[in-house]
């Protein structure tokens, strides 16, 4: 036992205080003996409290913690007033020990008592008798010891790699932790506050959750389910989405703990990564992440020159960061769903703010969400609109100074193709291509009004015009042996997570990359290797800028995946191949987190103009009767193009 719990230290005390705390130690005190030795605490001097450590040493002995299963004997009185000068004890302790240097040396030897004591009034909150004496200015005061006074001294305790792994190994303490963010702010004083919220934030930061059972701790700590324990994130959050001038360390510390503990929980588990962000969606965890971000940025002032440096080079690592933290979440599969909500919330108007004040600081994170993250998700009809709603904010924001030039190029770029999605997004019900279909029975391939036609019931995903179209493809067709297989289609099925305006969204989007790229590809489609192939145009929006491609039907690495997964590619081929011309294969691809969805998605024309004009000139590439340089091609496919009949009508 170390020295300073030894009973003999009591006896330098005064004479009448120390029958005080000599009184505090028998077996048979009261609760009154052990408040009248707290009150000690305020009247010697500093030195002089470590003196009275002995009292709550002794209080604190193990055999006298409540069996807890026995919760009716909570009330009676004597193990009501154990309890009470347990709480009393901790109280002490907490006060006595209030360094770093006396929590290090006294730390390791007061633990197992005041853990044992922690977890049981932890555990049996709700089951224990409160007196008058426990409620303090509206503050319970078993509250106050345990979720803060409690986690004050663990995290003074803290520091050395013995003590932390005393502490981290400790069955139930991330429970205790978790549990103290929803007491916070119940801490009158604000220095209080800061200093509780200070040591959380430290071993939030650094304790590890290596097993599935650390895990389950921190959430039954914060009420039982992964919804409470995001709540409990974003109520921590929300003590900094709001400018103060904090007086221990600038928001972004407190930030950046949350990110280490977040990244600590979710680990390599990508499924509970993905319920974890689900669940901060729902507590609208996103809009008080970025409001902190804000705080951040605002937390550098006219300071001293070496505060003020300090401060600066604080906000500038701890907002990047967050911004890279931020881009791996928002980078997770579905992650575009949470997109709106961090765009409304001013996330490219903060980076905008951030890229000023840091000039080339953050460039190449930010450049990672201009060139990459946003692209992707312009795909997504409500991602655009929620840009609409900011653009012009943005295009004014970024006339001002400080952003460095090659930075601001990827910004206006990035604004530039917003602006581009928002138009077609504005007009989509403008879009002639979007309100017809084609008959899928291929010998009439009739386009005309989508009202017009009735839908397989089947696979939900082939048109006809009327009962006689769909009895054709049905027998004549091969639409009995390709009705349940329909995988690979962008179409309404359990295998598309798209709705139908997402969907339409993305067709209208297919179809104004084929028509800026429409040259390109039919010289592609009629020059080696190309010529006289069945090919397929794949539209890569997973790339940004989009990429376009013609690719082998049979030999391309996308058209072996899709062999690979069964007959359905097979049967969409042979469809164009007996459409008389009036079918292209088209394959789109977008981005679903770090992987990528694809599906194929026809090319309708209202007659087969185009693949017999593009036929035509293949047969002569082929022959070499005519075009002997790429340019003479090029010359013949433009002609063919501006020749197109007005009455000619391509659609997806």
């Amino acid at each position: 036992m170390h020295r300073a719990l030894a009973l003999e230290n009591i006896r330098r005390l005064p004479p009448s205080q120390a029958r005080i705390a000599m009184a505090a130690c028998k077996k048979e005190r009261s609760v009154d003996d052990l408040l009248r030795a707290e009150a000690l605490l305020k009247s010697v001097p500093q030195s002089q409290k470590i003196l009275l450590l002995p009292v709550t040493y002794a209080c604190l002995d193990l055999a006298e913690v409540p069996v807890t299963l026995d919760v009716d004997s909570f009330e009676t009185e004597a193990i009501a007033a154990r309890i009470q000068c347990a709480v009393t004890s901790l109280r002490m302790i907490f006060d006595i020990i209030d360094t770093p240097d006396s929590a290090l040396e006294l730390g390791p030897v007061l633990w197992p008592r005041v853990w044992a004591w922690v977890h049981f009034l932890h555990e049996n909150y709700q089951n224990i008798p409160l007196t008058s004496a426990d409620s303090e200015t509206g503050v319970d005061r078993v509250k106050s010891v345990v979720y803060l006074g409690f986690v004050v001294f663990a995290g003074m305790v803290y520091e050395p790699p013995s003590n932390s792994a005393l502490i981290s190994s400790t069955p139930g303490f991330r429970a205790v932790l978790c549990r103290s963010l929803s007491h916070l702010p119940n801490m009158l004083s604000r220095l209080r506050f800061e200093g509780a919220l200070w040591y959380i934030s430290i071993l939030m930061g650094d304790l590890k959750f290596a097993s599935q059972a650390h895990f389950i701790e921190l959430v039954d700590g914060a009420g039982g389910t992964l919804n409470d324990a995001a709540f409990l994130f974003t109520k921590y959050l929300k003590n900094f989405a709001r400018p103060i001038d904090w007086q221990t360390s600038p928001p972004g510390f407190f930030l950046r703990s949350l990110i280490r503990c977040l990244r600590t929980i979710c680990g390599s588990d990508l499924s509970r990564r993905h319920d974890l962000l689900e669940a901060l969606y729902r507590q609208d965890f996103f809009p008080d992440y970025i409001a902190t971000l804000q705080t951040i940025h605002d937390s550098y002032k006219s300071k001293p020159p070496s505060v003020g440096s300090l401060r600066l080079e604080a906000a500038k690592d701890s907002g990047k960061d967050a911004f890279e933290f931020l881009e791996q979440l928002l980078s997770m599969p579905q992650g575009h769903r949470w997109m709106p909500k961090v765009i409304r919330a001013g996330l490219l108007r903060t980076m905008i703010r951030f890229a000023m004040k840091f000039p080339s600081k953050l460039d190449q994170t930010f450049q990672s969400f201009l060139k990459q993250l946003f692209p992707r998700c312009f795909v997504y009809p409500y991602v655009v609109d929620a840009m609409h709603e900011v653009l012009n904010d943005l295009v004014e924001l970024l006339h001002g100074d400080g952003i460095t030039l090659e930075l601001k190029k990827h910004w206006l770029d990035f604004l530039d193709l917003a602006a581009k999605r928002i138009k077609l997004r504005t007009h989509l019900d403008e879009v002639l291509s979007t309100k017809l279909k084609a008959c899928d029975n291929l010998d009439c391939g009739k386009i005309q009004d989508r009202s017009l036609f009735q839908r397989c019931s089947g696979c939900l995903a082939f048109y006809y015009c009327n009962r006689e179209c769909q009895s054709m493809d049905w027998t004549r067709g091969g639409h009995r042996h390709r009705c349940g297989n329909t995988k690979l289609l962008l179409a309404d099925s359990p295998l598309c997570p798209l709705g139908r305006r997402e969907r339409e969204f993305l067709r209208a989007l297919m179809k104004e990359a084929y028509d800026e790229s429409l040259n390109w590809i039919c010289e592609e489609q009629v020059m080696p290797p190309f010529v006289q192939q069945e090919v397929f145009t794949l539209i890569d929006f997973a790339c940004s800028p989009p990429r376009v491609s013609i690719q082998s039907s049979d030999e391309s690495s996308l058209a072996e995946s899709f062999n690979a997964a069964g007959s359905e590619w097979g049967d969409i081929c042979a469809r164009a191949r007996n459409s008389h011309g009036r079918m292209q294969i088209h394959v789109v691809r977008i981005a679903e987190g770090k992987s990528t969805l694809t599906w194929v998605v026809p090319l309708r024309s209202s007659t087969a103009y185009l693949h017999n004009a593009l036929s035509d000139i293949a047969d002569m590439v082929e022959k070499q009767t005519e075009f002997p340089t790429d340019e003479d091609i090029s010359a013949a496919v433009e002609s063919v193009l501006q020749a197109i009949p007005s009455d000619f009508v391509e659609i997806h």
